[in-house]
């Protein structure tokens, strides 16, 4: 089952993404597979795969959310 966020102001999924990002926004957690799947390049259905077989080791589950920062997205996936 996939989880909805209640309120879809609270999550920064559809934050547009910069290709010159401060280091602050890469400081700054993602939620939601959607998000996380953007980072690397994948659909949300894949990255939800992945989140659930545990191969997104800088991931984390946070009250039911999934949560992973940026920075360490890119250094796990070399981006």
């Amino acid at each position: 089952m996939l989880h909805k966020p209640c309120d879809t102001n609270l999550v920064n999924e559809n934050r547009p993404r910069n290709l010159e990002e401060s280091p602050n926004d890469l400081d700054r957690p993602v939620w939601g597979a959607a998000a996380i799947g953007r980072e690397i390049n994948r659909t949300e259905r894949q990255t939800h795969h992945l989140l659930a077989k545990g191969l997104i080791k800088s991931a984390r589950r946070i009250g039911g959310r999934w949560c992973a920062s940026p920075a360490s997205l890119r250094r796990e996936f070399g981006g």
